[in-house]
């Protein structure tokens, strides 16, 4: 993960709604595929949604809470600096992306102890690759952002990255089937650990170190963990041929797809970077981390649950996918699309609710950025079925089109709208790819229209509950 992302910003990875309590295993089961397996992929997919509910509940909570203690021990500049810290290492990870632990999850071999270890071993020598990536960029962008500390701040923090690539992969074979509960048991004990040492240390002398060493902390705990709570074999160095061909086959479109990502993720962050002051970006750090609140909330969901049930069920039971994906989509959006429509509604209420004047701005940022809950619904679940079916290369596409949109539609919105434009441009970067997904969808008979127009009519109304909400508490 990136630095202090539970508690600052939430950028990229790495539950919510309970989604796949309704999700594509009860078509699997419908379609008599194989009783035992089917009854088996029911039961374990809604056992993952209870745990994916429950950890990802509990990790929201102490993101939120973390970051209210976090915004009142430090400045906002500190959280612009680690928005560019945290921009620069989550380009690292995404131009180095192989997607092992996709390939894992989806391949048939994903239980072979060799194609596992040549995976991990694949991760290892990454995560050290990246830290020492990490080192030699240090000196060439403190001269790109001078004054933010940046040449001490990210060798320091690439060090997550090295250790982050030593945790097993006995949580990915657990993610695989479906059996998720120590896992989440593990994230939720090292983000505490890590967060209460970004608190402690904010308290005693406040400065970005505190976010950089919890950090440290938490994901040295979580890798340790991996190896210690975990059930199944340590893993060991390997590098059996035929899994490295099927990792590189497999990953190529997801390496491709990471890289484009780099500038559709994290873009935003690097290019308002220049534009904006420390403490600017820091008010932006804390709008995207309450819009993002909801999309997180999609993105864990589809990555643990939908993922592997959909691969499993595309194996299985192909003819009965779309189906599920729509139970599982209806789930989504009951929850989600209100929820993001009433962040556009109400955001500089719930930011006044919160946070205190320092944060004013991050009102209408939200409002913004919260419009990207409406694109996520369809995108990201839309993204887990195609990958499902084997087809990463829409992904990728979907990728480029929004890191096309953010290059050229901040500095564009910026000319037209000032700061509010260029966040307007942000808030807008899913557009293009969310229809390009319905094509897609449409494509591989996966589309149906009423539920496309389902997320939107809940997301309207959201819209509505949200701007009453405002009206009522505040006349705005």
């Amino acid at each position: 993960m990136t630095i202090g992302e539970s508690e600052v910003a939430g950028t990229a990875r790495g539950a919510e709604t309970g989604a796949a309590s309704s999700s594509p295993i009860q078509s699997a089961e419908d379609s008599g595929v194989g009783s035992p397996s089917s009854v088996s992929l029911k039961q374990l997919a809604i056992r993952a949604s209870m745990w994916t509910v429950i950890g990802f509940g509990v990790s929201q909570l102490l993101r939120l809470g973390g970051n209210l203690a976090l915004t009142r021990l430090l400045s906002p500049g500190v959280f612009g600096v680690m928005a560019l810290v945290n921009a620069v290492l989550q380009g690292l990870q995404m131009f180095s992306d192989f997607g092992t632990r996709q390939s894992v999850i989806q391949h048939r071999r994903g239980d072979d102890p060799d194609f596992v270890n040549t995976a991990w071993t694949f991760q290892a020598v990454r995560g050290g690759a990246l830290w020492l990536t990490a080192c030699a960029l240090a000196a060439p962008l403190s001269l790109v952002y001078p004054g933010t500390g940046i040449g001490w701040l990210l060798p320091a923090a690439g060090l997550t990255a090295a250790i982050a690539g030593l945790a097993s992969t006995k949580e990915v074979t657990l993610n695989r089937h479906l059996n998720i509960g120590r896992v989440s048991m593990v994230e939720i004990v090292a983000q505490c650990l890590g967060l209460a040492v970004m608190i402690v240390w904010a308290w005693r002398a406040p400065s970005v170190w505190a976010l950089i060493g919890g950090a440290i902390v938490g994901v040295g705990v979580r890798s340790a963990l991996t190896h210690v709570v975990l059930p199944g074999a340590w893993n060991r160095f390997c590098g059996e041929w035929s899994a490295v061909r099927d990792l590189v086959d497999f990953g190529k479109w997801l390496l491709l797809a990471s890289v484009i990502g780099f500038l559709s993720e994290q873009g935003d962050r690097l290019l308002l970077g220049k534009i904006m002051s420390s403490t600017e970006l820091g008010v932006y750090s804390v709008a995207f981390f309450l819009a993002e609140f909801v999309s997180q909330a999609v993105s864990r969901l589809t990555h643990v649950v939908l993922f592997p049930a959909f691969s499993r069920l595309a194996r299985e039971a192909p003819e009965r996918l779309r189906a599920g994906y729509y139970r599982s989509r209806f789930a989504i959006d009951m929850v989600c699309a209100p929820a993001g429509g009433f962040l556009v509604g109400a955001g500089p209420l719930v930011v006044r609710l919160l946070y205190d004047w320092r944060y004013a701005e991050a009102g209408a940022m939200v409002q913004a950025l919260a419009l990207r809950t409406l694109f996520t619904c369809a995108t990201t679940p839309g993204a887990g079925a195609l990958l499902a079916l084997g087809q990463p290369r829409y992904a990728t596409i979907a990728k480029v089109m929004t890191a096309v949109w953010i290059m050229t539609g901040i500095p564009l919105g910026f000319w037209l709208g000032g700061l509010s434009g260029a966040v307007w441009a942000v808030g807008l970067a899913y557009a293009l790819p969310a229809g390009y997904f319905v094509r897609a969808l449409k494509k591989h008979g996966l589309i149906e229209w009423r539920g496309e127009l389902r997320t939107v009519v809940m997301f309207c109304g959201g819209v509505a509950v949200g701007l009453f909400a405002a009206a009522i508490c505040f006349g705005d």
